[in-house]
């Protein structure tokens, strides 16, 4: 019996060993998956949206020449416009509107726009969705860079909301980094919503405490960051900037926020309009083409 004992300890020992074996194996499995997923398609995050009007044919074609020669997939949400949706403007609370000069019509748009891409966030139960609007420009190791902080948040085990991988004006460097040598910092005041990705729980929220039309929806967001209602991380160094590229815009933006300072021989976008000028011009495609 003393035999048979042990006999069964050590198996049921073995079988531990092999257990322990398979999850170690199942984690490793999965880890390599993540870091796969972070320089796919749509750069780790489970979709990426472009934020763009119907009518801006040109912005659109812009951006199909950067995502092209990123060789990232985005698929473009039809932005509001509030001069032609006369619903905009009922729905919203336009008081604002006529009490505060600061505020247009383009500014509405804008507020409307991202709410409706955080409820296509919510209603699909995306996990993780990356916002770009339509005037961006990157830098040259955008995707290699949002890999690192993507896999800096991973690794912190951070339940991030929002994540900005593109801001202008705030110096995220005020806030901790999420830990010593990482370029991922508690967001500061990442003014601009030309870059961001967020969770579903962050969409969520959002969706909930941005019901009202009261600011620009940018700095609605900041107050919300500020009050830790929406937890909030930037990357240290922006890797997108509005770009010179975008042409005009109601929203009334101030244009060295929108460049950043940057000159045209920093602009990843570009060089890809250079490349792509020697292969086809995408400025003549089918308007079809370009959805």
């Amino acid at each position: 019996m003393l035999i048979a004992v042990v006999n069964s300890e050590e198996k049921s020992s073995g079988e531990k060993s092999k257990d322990n074996q398979k999850k170690e194996g199942s984690i490793k499995e999965n880890e390599a998956d993540f870091e796969r997923n972070l320089l796919n398609s749509t750069m780790g995050y489970q979709k990426i949206q472009l934020i763009s009007l119907k009518t801006r044919y040109d912005r659109r074609s812009i951006m199909k020449i950067l995502a092209d020669c990123l060789n990232i997939k985005v698929d473009v949400l039809d932005a509001s416009n509030p001069y032609v949706d006369k619903h905009a403007i009922k729905v919203a609370n336009t008081t604002s509107l006529a009490n505060n000069t600061g505020m247009s019509m383009g500014t509405l748009g804008c507020w409307k726009s991202h709410r409706k891409v955080w409820s296509d966030a919510v209603k699909n139960k995306r996990a993780t969705t990356l916002i770009l609007e339509d005037d961006i420009d990157v830098v040259k190791d955008f995707k290699k860079i949002n890999a690192r902080a993507l896999k800096d948040l991973h690794t912190q085990k951070i339940d991030w909301d929002m994540f900005y991988i593109g801001h202008c004006l705030g110096d995220e460097k005020k806030k901790p980094a999420i830990f010593k040598g990482s370029i991922v910092h508690r967001s500061n005041y990442p003014a601009c919503t030309h870059s961001y990705a967020v969770s579903l729980k962050g969409a969520k929220k959002l969706l909930e405490f941005t019901k009202d039309f009261t600011n620009p929806i940018d700095l609605q967001i900041l107050g919300l960051i500020g009050s830790r209602k929406v937890n909030s991380y930037s990357i240290n160094t922006t890797t997108t900037r509005q770009s010179f590229y975008g042409g005009d815009t109601s929203i009334g933006t101030n244009p060295n926020a929108q460049n950043n300072g940057d000159e045209k021989k920093n602009s990843m976008l570009h060089k890809c309009i250079d490349n792509t000028f020697m292969r086809k011009n995408y400025f003549l495609a089918e308007k079809s083409k370009l959805n």
